[in-house]
This record gives C-alpha cells, structure tokens and sequence, in this order.
C-alpha cells in the first residue's frame, strides 16, 4: 500500500519529469529519501548537451551521505 508521504514523493518526481521533459530531456525524476521519509537528494534527467541520466547523477550526490 501507497502511504501519504509516498504520494507525495512519487507527486515530487513527476514533477522533476516534466522539468526534464520541458527542457529538452528524457522525462525522469528521481528522490533519495530517508528512513524517516525525508528528501536528502532529488535530481531529473540531464541529457541535452552532456549525458547525464539521472540514474547516475544520484549515486554522486549520495556519496557524501554515506562517508
């Protein structure tokens, strides 16, 4: 089951696709959240001019959470 706090974020990455998808991208948005249902990252697709999905950007942006 879907709680409130996981539409909201689900609601947050969509919006992050159609920012991709306005500006020339693939239409991806992704979260990191936290156990407690916090955002710590957010990233969207970055591919017009440089490849960069989003499903590598936020590995990135995760790693000085993790050291």
């Amino acid at each position: 089951m879907i709680s409130p706090t996981d539409k909201i974020h689900l609601q947050r990455c969509i919006e992050l696709a159609e920012e991709a998808l306005a500006a020339g991208d693939e239409p991806f948005g992704s979260l990191l959240v936290g156990a407690s249902g916090e955002v710590l990252r957010e990233d969207r697709n970055r591919i017009a001019g440089v490849t960069r999905p989003v499903t590598l950007s936020l590995p990135w942006l995760v790693g000085p959470l993790i050291t």
